[in-house]
């Protein structure tokens, strides 16, 4: 049996009465536009904790856009304009009491290609996690140890932390990404596309490893591959044209979809939006 069977069944058991589950985040009549080009046109969605929720669809649908909305990725972007509200854990995310790195810390972000920073693989683990608290030498070192394994690298790298994390390969960058991610405990990680660089034997590891983060993390994953889909979600997203099209469960949507455009889209990965 390999591992992602194994954890596959795993998450069914641990996932059952997933209906049942309290929402972590929350969209409601959200719209965003990029100067005059309306991108998200009134999304109402809500992804459950501790789930591996899929957002799919078409190229150029909106996707990355609402992904990296969750934690005000985009207020960067010039011209960036909102309406509508994003829930955190009840709390709206654009409420002024609300600061974009605190947010940032709670809500996690693995980008498609890997961003690993000229630093050491040991100082690219410790380089969020530095920002809010002092560790000392030793917790910071337990906490590198910690997170390179529960990413499953750590037997790959253990002998040379203090290399530049730009000599590991690109699958071994991305693990080093979500290690980093991780070391500051967030409640949710997104994840834009995580496998898209990577060869299909990193893409299985990734895979694996969602899998098993889906324990103590709510993870949002956008995907343009229905296979991966298919193989790790517990709840699909469905957008298309910047409009929220259908939500159900793996089961169901990718079965017996309701919506039309769904169901061209899975036979022909497009639709008329």
């Amino acid at each position: 049996m390999n591992n992602l069977l194994k954890f596959k069944m795993e998450k069914n058991s641990d996932s059952e009465g997933l209906e049942e589950q309290l929402s972590i985040l929350e969209m409601k009549n959200f719209n965003v536009w990029i100067k005059a080009h309306h991108i998200l046109k009134d999304i109402n969605l809500k992804i459950k904790e501790k789930s591996i929720t899929g957002i799919i669809g078409p190229s150029g649908g909106g996707k990355s856009t609402l992904i990296k909305s969750f934690n005000r990725i985009n207020d960067e972007i010039a011209n960036y304009k909102t309406k509508g509200n994003i829930y955190f854990k009840d709390q709206n995310i654009y409420d002024k009491k609300i600061q974009a790195y605190n947010l940032r810390k709670k809500i996690g972000m693995i980008f498609q290609n890997p961003c690993v920073f000229p630093k050491s693989i040991h100082d690219n683990v410790l380089f969020g996690v530095k920002h809010f608290e002092k560790l000392s030498p030793s917790s910071a070192e337990n906490l590198v140890e910690t997170c390179l394994k529960d990413v499953s690298l750590w037997n790959e790298v253990k002998d040379r932390l203090h290399e530049k994390a730009c000599n590991l390969s690109i699958g071994q960058q991305q693990r080093l990404c979500i290690a980093r991610a991780i070391a500051l405990t967030p409640d949710v990680l997104l994840m834009d596309e995580p496998t898209s660089a990577l060869d299909p034997l990193s893409t299985l590891a990734i895979e694996e490893l969602i899998l098993k983060l889906q324990k103590k993390h709510t993870i949002v994953l956008v995907t343009h591959n229905i296979e991966q889909a298919k193989r790790i979600v517990d709840d699909v997203l469905f957008i298309c044209g910047g409009e929220f099209i259908e939500q159900g469960t793996s089961e169901a949507f990718f079965s017996q979809p309701q919506n039309q455009k769904s169901k061209d889209y899975l036979d022909w990965e497009v639709c008329d939006c």
